[in-house]
């Protein structure tokens, strides 16, 4: 990464980290997250952040995915027989 790269990116996660500590809308804050990779790494790169509720994958954040995508992932039960990012 150069040097510039890794200027950009504290500069994203300071800002960010204020924002989370005065309580900025969360799914807000990973969108963020998530534009900000996809610019950083490559312009074809598309990023998704999940977590995990009640055994299911719940996507928090993918804003450069279509909606398709969006309908076709959330909520994706964690089984040992599922897909395998379910069971990641």
């Amino acid at each position: 990464m150069r040097y510039e790269q890794l200027q950009a990116l504290l500069t994203h996660q300071t800002a960010l980290i204020s924002r989370i500590a005065l309580e900025a809308d969360l799914k807000l804050c990973l969108q963020d997250i998530a534009i900000h990779i996809e610019a950083l790494v490559d312009e074809h790169i598309k990023t998704a952040i999940f977590i995990i509720e009640n055994e299911e994958l719940r996507q928090l954040a993918a804003p450069s995915l279509p909606e398709l995508f969006h309908s076709k992932v959330d909520r994706i039960p964690i089984a040992h027989d599922s897909m395998p990012c379910a069971i990641a």
